[in-house]
Formats: C-alpha cells, structure tokens, sequence
C-alpha cells in the first residue's frame, strides 16, 4: 500500500511540475524545447536580433518566417507573439495581427502592453464586436489606463451608443484630464446629445492649450454651427483648412453653412472639393446632386 501511495506522489509531482514549467512560467518557456525543431537559447537570441534586424529593413516577409520559425519552437513564448504581431500590422494583415494578440494576452505577464492595438486590430479587420470584447478585456487588465478607455469610447461612439461612450470618455478624464482626444470625444458625445454649451466648453479647453487642433477646430466649427452662429463657425472652420488641407469634414461643413447662408456655387465647391478627398462619401454626393438640381 505506501508503495502505491509512494508511486503516485511521485506522479502527481511530475504533473505539477509540467504544468507549472508550460503553464504557469510562459515567460521562461524559451528555456524548454519543444519538438524535433527546438532551438537553444543562445540560437533563439540570435534568430530574434535577426528578426528584429529585418523588420526594421522592412523585409517583412522574411522577418515573419524567422519568427514562425522561433514559435513553433517555444509556442507560448510572449516576445515572439508579439513580434508576429507586429510584423503582421506592418503586413497590413489586421485580422492575423489580432490573432497573435489573442494568444499573447493569454501568455504575457503584461498582458496590457498590448492594448489598445489589441482592440485596434480587430477595427481594422471589419470585426466591431470582437474589438468591443477585446477592449474590455483591456480594461480588465488595467480599468485606469486612458488609452483603453478612449479607443473603447470610440468603439461605442462608432456603434451608436452615445451616452456609453459619454460615460467612458469621461471616466477617461477623470484619470487624465489632460488627454486631449478624450475632451474631444466628450465634446463630440455632448453634440450628438445636444448639450451644446458642454460641447462648446470641450472644443474651448483643448483650443486652449492646443490651439492649432484640427479636431477641436471642428468640433468647435460644427457647435457654433449648431447654434445658428455661422460668423464664427466659419472662422474656426477656415482656420482648419489652413491646417489641415486634405481634411474632407471642414469641407462638409462649410458647404452645409454655404448651403443654409443661400450661396449655392460656394456650397458646390466645398462639396466638390469634400468628394474629391472622400470620394467615397455617398451623403455628401447625394447633397451636392440634390443642390445642383434645385
């Protein structure tokens, strides 16, 4: 009988040690081979530093085969995901970037550092639910960090859920109040919900201290648009331009107040000029048709 007790002792203390070598130690999982192709420590190194040499000679394709050849080695091994991640964004492959990050965040011992791409990715792929979910797991590493909280408020502003988004941008403030996309968002929030005085105070506090924000510039443009004040507006709208040339919105903008003021060459112009930055913008096309008609 104690040689059975013995004999499994014994094995219950091999099974603790394997899942704690693979499982519970990923970081250190480059010091354990795995497989026919293993690779020593000193050669996984190496391989590494050429990787990393070839990503930044934008050998992308060759960098990637390098780092395939490193996680097959060490599979959980947390530099490597996310060298293929990055050099899958580099790829311009969002959807296998995010991929890598999945198994990254399950590996890492800092899972965070790969937020907000995590979530980022998945927008670029045309996946809007997988980069909600990906966002609050990001928040659920660290539900302070502002960067998480602003790409996860965008999500929401790009969903329709507006007074979601409200509540993150300003959770986002209360942690950094000083983050400027964040005011802007909360400006954006406040429009949508009609709050034009809250609006106006967001686009004034970054044009403030950031005078030369194109994003405020707009926000501000489109409030005082809102509120019939088409002087200013136009100001603000006019000093956007200057700054930011290719930016279709200023051009929207500005050919709505044309539009209202009566000036209909002016509006057509700004319209043309909006189309041509965005020619994809099937609203501004159906406006621009609908004016020329009338």
């Amino acid at each position: 009988m104690d040689k059975w007790i013995l004999k499994i002792v014994a094995a219950t203390a091999v099974l603790v040690l394997y899942w704690w070598t693979l499982v519970a130690r990923p970081v250190a999982i480059e010091n354990v081979a795995t497989g026919p192709g293993s690779l020593t420590v000193e050669q996984s190194r190496e391989l590494l530093d050429e990787s990393r040499t070839l990503l930044r000679a934008r050998d992308f394709a060759a960098a990637r085969d390098i780092t395939r050849r490193l996680h097959d080695a060490y599979p959980q091994n947390h530099i490597y995901l996310d060298q293929l991640a990055t050099i899958a964004r580099e790829l311009g492959d969002p959807a296998t970037e995010a991929a890598w990050l999945e198994k990254y965040v399950l590996v890492s011992p800092t899972p965070i550092e790969a937020c907000p791409r995590f979530g980022q990715a998945y927008q670029e792929a045309g996946r809007p639910k997988e980069s909600l979910a990906a966002f609050e797991r990001c928040l659920s590493f660290d539900p302070k960090d502002p960067d998480s909280l602003f790409w996860m408020a965008k999500a929401y502003e790009g969903a329709g859920r507006v007074d979601d988004a409200e509540k993150l941008y300003a959770r986002g403030l209360e942690v950094s109040p000083g983050y400027l996309d964040l005011k802007i968002g909360s400006g954006r929030m406040h429009l949508r919900q009609g709050k034009l005085a809250q609006a106006k105070r967001d686009a004034d506090d970054v044009l403030a201290v950031a005078p030369d924000n194109v994003d405020a510039l707009l926000l501000g443009g489109i409030v005082q648009r809102s509120a019939g004040n088409y002087a200013e507006a136009k100001r603000l709208l006019e000093r956007g331009v200057a700054r930011s040339p290719g930016y279709a919105d200023f051009y929207v903008v500005l050919g709505g107040i044309a539009e209202a003021e009566g000036r209909v060459a002016d509006a057509l112009r700004y319209y043309d000029k909006a189309l041509e930055l965005r020619p994809e913008s099937h609203d501004v096309a159906a406006r621009r048709a609908r004016l020329a008609r009338s």
